[in-house]
């Protein structure tokens, strides 16, 4: 993640497929593509440090936004869905 001077929190996506790899390399392409997050994506993003569960990801949204937040647990697992699809997070087994 990165702060930026416009305010908003980005996720910096590392670019790593053979064409983007020879686009970065050869036409000096930046190397990370950046997504900016609005600032529910960017609490929750800040969130999710491997310890946290989804339960308390939602409960923390839903403390800190309250009504904007609404519908909490659809919204939070959009926003988890979208990263995983894009493989931006990996999920990981408990045992």
């Amino acid at each position: 993640m990165e702060n930026r001077k416009d305010g908003f929190v980005y996720l910096m996506i590392p670019r790593t497929n053979p064409i983007e790899r020879l686009s970065i390399r050869f036409l000096k392409q930046p190397s990370f593509f950046p997504v900016k997050l609005d600032e529910l994506g960017a609490f929750v993003s800040k969130q999710i440090d491997g310890v946290k569960t989804i339960d308390e990801i939602s409960t923390n949204l839903e403390a800190e936004f309250g009504e904007k937040a609404s519908p909490v647990v659809p919204r939070l697992a959009k926003f988890i869905e979208m990263l995983e699809v894009n493989d931006w997070i990996t999920w990981r087994r408990e045992n």
